[in-house]
């Protein structure tokens, strides 16, 4: 894999085989929001 930086904004979210989820952004902030089923929802703007 290789890693290219372009000059805008924007974010990912992945889920890996094992079910972890990240979701890095290179802006201020990003809407996201994830879920497991034996768990309650996670809706955030600045997600960490």
């Amino acid at each position: 894999m290789v890693k290219v930086v372009i000059a805008i904004h924007g974010g990912l979210i992945a889920i890996d085989r094992e079910g972890n989820v990240v979701l890095p952004f290179n802006s201020e902030g990003m809407y996201c929001a994830w879920g497991y089923a034996s768990d309650a929802p996670n809706v955030g703007i600045y997600c960490e």
